[in-house]
């Protein structure tokens, strides 16, 4: 595997089966969520995914600094979608061979975790004056695209 998506803090289910969906479209060979009961979404995330919620390894995360670090420590880069000082424009932004893209929900963002272990932050930068940020659904098919560029 040299594509994963980790995606944090989104509680719409029809918003994380889009997410898997346009994950899986672009390549991406897993999604690492956050570990919890996903059988009572499981018919919402299939059909919201249009099936790739079946197609696509969905690795659930029990310690998100220990596994983060575990996958780190075998190469990958984590690329969070984040905007901050030291944020990159996703228009520069070449993503490492062995990358994870982090994407957090519009209320609660990426965790500290996350945020911390995170190799390279990007924006999406617009062509005008816009203040508001877009959607998760949004910014995770811009990424997840920019990753097949």
């Amino acid at each position: 595997m040299d594509w994963l998506v980790l995606i944090e803090g989104i509680v719409d289910r029809f918003y994380l089966g889009q997410m898997i969906r346009t994950a899986y479209a672009s390549g991406a060979q897993a999604i690492l969520l956050n570990d919890r009961d996903w059988s009572s979404v499981e018919s919402t995330l299939l059909k919201s995914s249009a099936g790739a919620f079946d197609r696509i390894n969905i690795v659930l995360m029990k310690d998100v600094v220990n596994d983060l670090s575990l996958l780190r420590k075998s190469g990958f880069k984590l690329v969070s979608a984040l905007r901050n000082e030291n944020s990159i424009s996703h228009q520069k932004l070449v993503f490492p061979k062995q990358s994870i893209l982090a994407i957090g929900g519009e209320l609660r963002g990426l965790s500290r975790a996350v945020k911390d272990a995170s190799d390279i932050s990007v924006e999406i930068k617009y062509p005008n004056a816009a203040k508001v940020a877009l959607n998760a659904v949004s910014a995770c098919a811009i990424l997840c695209f920019k990753h097949v560029q």
